[in-house]
């Protein structure tokens, strides 16, 4: 009789810690998902901050080429990537990144070979 009670409450033992594994497991992958999508969002973020840069410095200059003529129509002059990447401390290739996706999302397009200007 006492191996049949230490037979069940070990059944039950194994039966309850099989079940604190089981929700570690799930835990475990609700933690990895939400860290998956916060680092997204953070890469996200870092990603706009970093592009961002190069493109308040595009339209920073369409607003003062508006504000210098105000009752002009202006058509804006491509901004070379040469300039671009020494007003950002930034190599030319990273800047050229920045602009691609930024032409991605449909804010700058390139006009020529290198020269980018603000999207209408």
């Amino acid at each position: 009789m006492s191996m049949f009670c230490w037979g069940w409450h070990w059944c039950a033992l194994e039966s309850i810690w099989s079940r604190i594994l089981a929700h570690k497991e799930i835990v475990s992958l609700a933690t990895i998902g939400t860290l998956w999508g916060t680092s997204k969002k953070a890469f996200r973020w870092y990603l706009d901050k970093h592009d961002g840069k190069v493109l308040a410095l595009m339209t920073d200059a369409a607003r003062n080429a508006r504000l210098d003529h105000p009752t002009m129509s202006i058509a804006l002059l491509p901004t070379n990537i040469v300039d671009l990447a020494t007003a950002v401390r930034r190599t030319q290739e990273s800047t050229r990144k920045s602009l691609r996706r930024l032409e991605a999302a449909g804010k700058v397009r390139e006009v020529k070979h290198g020269e980018w200007c603000l999207a209408k």
